[in-house]
């Protein structure tokens, strides 16, 4: 039964088969062929290894037309899928895992980083795809980082450094990470845990020849002999089914990826080092395809070496909106904007009515950073009164975090708190510090928390800086910085939804993000966060997400206005989970909203809810070019690419739209709504599986489109919709740092936008005045 010794034997039996069947390739257990078996077939004294087979081959009644297929022959596609990764096998790529992945093994780049040597290996994603304009094969440039040292010693390394109290340590760095096999099949696995009480000496059963060590098996099924008889196992768990656990030799497998200790130099050049600029990516790509193109072909089939040429639009960038009308005019060739006047919601921060938190040794730090957010704050036109200052402990700092964020700050009753980070905290400590803030403001004892870290270097520009942090908590007290105009239309509920999973020594966790729009700019929103628990459907949560939207923007209304449009971007499902999308997911939620009328005490006469649900997809394939010589956004023909497609090509600017040529087959989209400066913008792929409006889909696209430039964390356009990025930090907070679903509480205000790292150095940021006025801060 076993899947390596199968495929084995049938490579080995291909030779005997020429005389009976003409073009066939294995898989599955199955045989495919573009010749007929009349009767059964049966090869006997078959050696492989040290055994002898005897294989029978019988005709099935499958038939398959590979000349015309449709969305529903899904065997079909699968043989094509097959033929293609037989092909990329002849051409000695080896496929990795059971994707459509292959890489080629024979020839690596050295990298070379803090701590270890790394291996750069190049290779291919090649699915097939049934478009609107045929059966495409897509072809990606992918790239995979190989560590060359195994696990086992990253595990020598933390018991030097941390002694017999490593475990935790390693268990803190590994579990969650991805490593490759070095025997067999070079599959790869995702660490779930690490059983330190298991060694090789232990035992597990093995179909047909009962009990067995790990090291025998090794041994027996690899020819690979164990030398650290004393290593841990380390554990992964099957995602579909938890109860089956493969236990992996730290010896036999190397990390892929960086480690969070890996410097951001060093990502950048890696990043340098596998982008393409699009001349080269086009020419790679196109030498593949020549190269499958002229392979032989198994079962008949021929690949057409010439890219697709589409017809693509371009969408008009929107204005970006501020306070007191000031507006700003966005250019292909300048997406970003910086914001140089008052913002369109100014808060106020009155005296005494927020807090900052800091340890004792920061307060000069936490001094400065309060007056450059002052400095900052007038810009914006954001008043910021002067804050409590509390203090906090270094040696007793759990302790005190707990009664000042728990129960002081709640007595005096101060809206919001500022907690600065201690500086000199190894990550581990950082984190749980970080956590702790975050679990008792979001969830224990509910309030508005901007936390800033104070210990990172180097950081280029402090007033830009201080800006964002001012700006975040504007917003995190429901102020908008900024708007978009949009076409005229009845107030709609754009709902974005996402799925954040959690994978630690304790289990798999997820949690479900959602955030809906409450008025016509957009602007203002409701967030929920729901926990999705083990072996339970994503639609309990979703449903009480929805109910809690509606009844909000109905509250808001005193039900004067009736949101008569719904539109849903969902996102984080995977391609493979469509279908259940779109049969299942989807109607629940149409039938549970058309329910909400009785629940709202609505006249049914006066609601009528049209749904549009949209599913959202940024991990794709596809990418685009277009010619710089050209005044359109995309090529304007069709057909063959011309002679020298490799010369005078660039990536798609923002506000390219693809709506046909190589969409689905059915109502789908491409959008590239960000703008890049290095290698390649990837599309975002948009599905309509459910649409019961009459919603122009011009507009859609539109609409789609400046979504995009609502997320106020970002001063631009970013790749998704806002309320979908909203959810999806919402569902990571939750799943990361509070370990819980945040109070429903908060709900209204964005007070989950997380702030990067604030780098102080020892000399701070506003010089020092003469005459300086008394600090608050004591």
């Amino acid at each position: 039964d076993d899947r390596y010794t199968k495929n084995s034997i049938m490579k080995k039996l291909t030779p005997k088969l020429s005389g009976h069947l003409h073009l066939a390739i294995f898989a599955s257990n199955q045989l495919y062929s573009d010749t007929a078996l009349d009767t059964e077939l049966e090869i006997k004294n078959l050696k492989w290894k040290t055994d002898t087979f005897t294989v029978v081959i019988k005709r099935t009644t499958n038939e398959f037309d590979l000349c015309h297929i449709t969305p529903e022959s899904e065997n079909n596609i699968r043989v094509i899928i097959m033929e293609v990764k037989e092909k990329m096998r002849k051409l000695k790529y080896k496929q990795i895992n059971r994707r459509s992945c292959f890489f080629d093994l024979s020839s690596s780049t050295k990298f070379e980083g803090k701590t270890s040597l790394f291996e750069i290996y190049n290779g291919f994603h090649v699915p097939c795809k049934l478009l609107d304009c045929g059966m495409a094969l897509q072809v990606a440039l992918k790239t995979k980082l190989i560590c060359t040292d195994t696990v086992l010693s990253k595990l020598y390394e933390l018991q030097y450094n941390y002694g017999y109290g490593y475990q935790h340590q390693a268990s803190y760095e590994l579990v969650g990470r991805v490593v490759k096999s070095n025997y067999g099949n070079n599959r790869f696995w995702r660490i779930s845990d690490i059983d330190f009480n298991k060694t090789p000496f232990d035992t597990f059963f093995l179909e047909g020849k009962g009990e067995i060590t790990f090291s025998e098996y090794y041994k027996t099924q690899y020819k690979v002999v164990v030398k650290d008889m004393k290593q841990p196992l380390l554990m992964h768990i099957d995602r579909k089914d938890p109860k089956k656990i493969f236990y992996i030799l730290p010896e036999l497998v190397s990390l892929t990826g960086l480690s969070d200790d890996e410097s951001k130099d060093l990502r950048r050049d890696l990043i340098k080092l596998s982008q393409k600029l699009p001349e080269e990516r086009i020419r790679i790509s196109n030498d593949l395809a020549g190269q499958l193109a002229g392979c032989p072909s198994c079962l008949g089939t021929s690949i057409d070496p010439n890219p697709i040429i589409v017809e693509g639009v371009k969408i008009n960038m929107p204005q970006i909106v501020f306070g007191k009308g000031v507006k700003t005019e966005l250019t292909p060739e300048h997406p970003d904007f910086i914001i140089r006047s008052e913002v369109l919601q100014p808060q106020k921060f009155e005296d005494k009515k927020w807090a900052m938190i800091y340890e004792e040794g920061d307060r000069d730090a936490a001094l400065e950073i309060y007056e450059n957010m002052k400095i900052e704050g007038h810009t914006l036109g954001i008043e910021m009164g002067n804050p409590l200052p509390i203090k906090i402990r270094r040696s007793n700092w759990r302790e005190d975090l707990t009664k000042e964020l728990g129960t002081s700050i709640k007595a005096l009753n101060i809206e919001f708190t500022v907690t600065v980070l201690p500086s000199g905290m190894k990550k581990q400590e950082s984190d749980e510090y970080y956590n702790m803030v975050k679990r008792i403001s979001y969830k224990e004892q509910p309030m508005l928390n901007q936390a800033v870290k104070t210990d990172v270097f180097n950081k280029k520009n402090p007033k830009s800086v201080f800006q964002k942090l001012v700006q975040q908590m504007n917003v995190k007290k429901g102020g908008a910085i900024w708007k978009v105009p949009m076409f005229k239309m009845d107030i709609p509920i754009i709902m974005g939804v996402d799925v954040c999973h959690k994978k630690d020594s304790t289990g798999s966790k997820s949690y479900l993000g959602f955030c809906a729009t409450m008025d016509s700019s957009f602007t203002s929103l409701y967030s929920l966060a729901h926990p999705i628990p083990s072996g339970q459907e994503l639609m309990d949560g979703l449903k009480n997400c929805i109910h809690g939207a509606l009844g909000h923007f109905l509250s808001l209304y005193q039900k004067a206005v009736i949101p008569q449009l719904l539109i849903i971007y969902r996102d984080g499902i995977s391609q493979s989970n469509y279908s259940y999308v779109i049969e299942t997911e989807v109607k629940q939620i149409t039938d549970y909203i058309m329910s909400l009328k009785v629940a709202f005490g609505i006249e049914p006469e006066k609601w009528d809810p049209k749904i549009i649900y949209v599913v959202v997809n940024k991990r794709v394939n596809t990418r685009f070019f277009e010619p710089e010589t050209a005044s359109a956004s995309l090529a304007q023909r069709s057909g063959p690419r011309p002679t020298g497609l490799t010369k005078g090509y660039k990536g798609p600017i923002s506000g390219t739209l693809v709506s046909k040529g190589i969409t689905g087959v059915g109502y789908d989209f491409y959008l590239v709504a960000q703008s890049v400066t290095q290698g390649v913008a990837i599309p975002t792929h948009y599905t309509v599986v459910y649409d019961s409006s009459t919603f122009d889909p011009e507009k859609l696209y539109m609409l789609t489109y400046r979504l995009c430039f609502l997320y106020f964390n970002w001063c631009g356009c970013i790749r998704v919709p806002a309320p979908c990025q909203y959810a999806r930090k919402l569902a990571s907070l939750a799943a990361n740092n509070v370990h819980d679903a945040p109070s429903s509480v908060l709900s209204p205000p964005l007070f989950y936008l997380q702030f990067y790292s604030l780098n102080m150095k020892k000399q701070y940021f506003v010089k020092k005045k003469k005459k300086k006025k008394k600090s608050t801060l004591r």
